[in-house]
């Protein structure tokens, strides 16, 4: 009868416990399509706001190069790497200082100290948390004072301050900036000359005239997330319009998948080492099929979602 008991008393502890394992939250990766900076419209990113803010994010992570690609870093922000050694080798953090302001709330920060971690972050080579420091050290945090219309002073900083987050994520890839840019200019020469294009542009005429009408009904950011919309940009962005094969083209599609290849693992790595639940990604339009594809392949473990 004891044997008996113990057996059962095992079991229920057994089942107990497979079922808080499969109740378990699991992590949430969200991709959000963003224009880099719009002249359609006064404020496009409002809605995008609006739909973050509901998400409720517990992480926030940008198209910016991580601080450890240097080769990236080199490729996209010039001189960014020789200025941000300048600052290292001659400055000196107190780190423990660095570290209480690290966790200070974004409201709660002085001019003076988001200037501190904007030159702390600058000499780390985090770009995004320079520029977001940088911002708030010479801006107040109030919407109706934006000095300008585009993705970071307009959608990610007012999250920042909304959830209280004070360092953004960072995950794109420019490895292979230079290859693409040839690739593109290659490819478009002989899509001229084999009337491929043609089917490009009518893609791209498409993709043009859908925003504009959207824009006119403050619907831009919402437009750019419609799944034929991300399917326009990806194809466009990939080549993947042309069904006659050429080297360039080729090279180019290659190109394009390795990018958003990277761009998932950058986000894969991060999210999986730490322990935010509800984590939000701000990407350009054309990369999100793609990163979408790589990330449920590679983690399965995560829960991708879309705004549509």
């Amino acid at each position: 009868m004891k044997h008996l008991f113990c057996t059962l008393l095992f079991l229920i502890l057994f089942l107990f416990s497979v079922i808080a394992q499969n109740t378990a939250q699991k992590k949430e990766v969200f991709l959000v399509g963003v224009i880099k900076k719009s002249n359609l419209s006064k404020d496009p990113y409002r809605p995008l706001l609006k739909i973050a803010k509901a998400y409720q994010p517990h992480a926030i992570y940008v198209q910016s190069v991580p601080s450890f690609d240097t080769t990236s870093i080199r490729n996209a922000y010039g001189n960014f790497l020789d200025k941000s050694d300048s600052i290292l080798s001659h400055s000196v953090f107190d780190m423990s200082h660095i570290a209480f302001l690290q966790k200070k709330k974004l409201k709660e920060l002085k001019p003076y100290q988001h200037e501190k971690l904007s030159k702390f972050y600058y000499s780390n080579r985090s770009n995004a948390n320079r520029l977001m420091h940088e911002y708030f050290a010479k801006n107040k945090m109030n919407k109706s004072k934006l000095v300008a219309n585009d993705e970071n002073t307009n959608l990610i900083f007012p999250l920042a301050v909304e959830m209280d987050i004070n360092y953004l994520h960072s995950i794109d890839d420019q490895t292979e900036r230079k290859a693409y840019a040839n690739s593109w200019k290659n490819c478009t020469a002989q899509s001229q000359l084999d009337q491929q294009d043609k089917k490009g542009k009518k893609i791209l005429s498409g993709l043009n005239r859908g925003e504009l009408f959207a824009s006119f009904f403050k619907r831009q950011a919402i437009f750019l997330n419609k799944p034929k919309t991300l399917k326009g940009y990806h194809t466009l962005h990939s080549f993947r319009y042309r069904t006659i094969p050429f080297p360039a083209c080729t090279e180019g599609t290659q190109i394009w998948d390795r990018k958003n290849q990277k761009i998932a693992d950058n986000i894969g790595q991060q999210v999986t080492l730490n322990p935010a639940i509800r984590n939000i990604v701000f990407l350009e339009p054309a990369h999100i099929i793609g990163v979408k594809a790589f990330l449920e392949a590679a983690y399965p473990e995560l829960v991708v979602k879309l705004v549509r």
